[in-house]
């Protein structure tokens, strides 16, 4: 969805990636995947599948995403000059990360591991679970396996994965610490006034389960608000054009709770910065100089 945006929205993504960039993506995978593979994604020590979650992870950062066009079409082209450019992007964004089981998500920082997230909130629920390996990235029995999250979503937010292994770290210790409040997991009647917040562009909570939500409350109480182009923190991750050291979600959020029965002032949606889909933005430059060389260019050379 962000790929088709930057083609849709900009001449430029179109000229580097043609008219369907995600179409690429997935093309440049499954043939890597399939056997053909691209001396891009070797030369890093991934698997197709870590790539894959590796850029996927980037859509949760509005300044990160932004390189996406930019690494997309250094791996489709892998000149020369791309393969130093990513292996730098490897050594400074990922510097721990050695070739992964491709079941496995990027360890480099588990503190932003969204299944880790989901331990944690299990294990204040629960009893406690069986001690961590020594390596706890570990596929051993009892370790955590980030990738199957089943148990964990079933159990703790009462929605159920795509997934159909179990997520053997919870799994062995799935018995409930607590007893559960009546009501549990069922929406109650709204006395106070409520407003939720979710950006368009969110990879971790869809919109689609925000206007869920909404519908199962079906309260006056209730405000939502759509944040165009803002990834998964809408507070603080919907800059604006005018000053983008100013989120307008918090303005928002501020603005309601002053006066709670006020209708909302959400002017600030009209002055939202977008993605940076030419790679022209300054805190885009610098990025890019950052991580792929102090005379690299958003677009690569061929």
């Amino acid at each position: 969805n962000y790929l088709t945006t930057c083609a849709l929205k900009s001449s430029v993504c179109r000229k580097y990636l043609g008219d369907f960039p995600g179409y690429k993506l997935q093309m440049l995978l499954e043939l890597h995947q399939g056997g053909k593979a691209n001396s891009c994604i070797t030369q890093l020590g991934w698997t197709a599948q870590v790539l894959r979650r590796t850029l996927g992870s980037m859509l949760t950062s509005p300044g990160i995403r932004n390189l996406l066009p930019a690494l997309l079409v250094r791996f489709w082209r892998c000149s020369s000059t791309d393969q130093t450019e990513l292996l730098r992007w490897k050594e400074v964004a990922y510097p721990h990360q050695a070739p992964l089981d491709p079941k496995l998500a990027p360890p480099e920082n588990p503190f932003q591991s969204f299944w880790l997230g989901y331990n944690i909130v299990a294990s204040e629920m629960n009893k406690l679970a069986p001690p961590l390996p020594v390596n706890p990235y570990s596929n051993s029995s009892g370790g955590v396996q980030f990738y199957n999250v089943t148990t964990v979503q079933e159990g703790v937010f009462g929605f159920t994965s795509a997934t159909t292994t179990t997520l053997s770290y919870v799994s062995q210790a799935w018995y409930q610490q607590y007893d559960l409040p009546d009501g549990f997991q069922q929406y109650p009647k709204l006395t106070v006034p409520v407003i939720m917040l979710n950006g368009n562009m969110d990879p971790q909570t869809n919109h689609v389960w925000m206007e869920y939500t909404a519908a199962k409350y079906n309260s006056p109480l209730l405000r939502t608000v759509t944040v165009p182009w803002s990834p998964h923190g809408t507070a603080g991750d919907s800059p604006l054009r005018s000053n983008p050291e100013v989120s307008c979600g918090q303005l928002i959020i501020s603005a309601f709770f002053e006066n709670p029965s006020k209708p909302l002032n959400t002017t600030c949606l009209d002055d939202l910065l977008e993605p940076d889909w030419d790679g022209v933005y300054p805190t885009t430059a610098s990025t890019v100089h950052t991580l792929f060389g102090p005379n690299a260019t958003f677009w690569g050379n061929p």
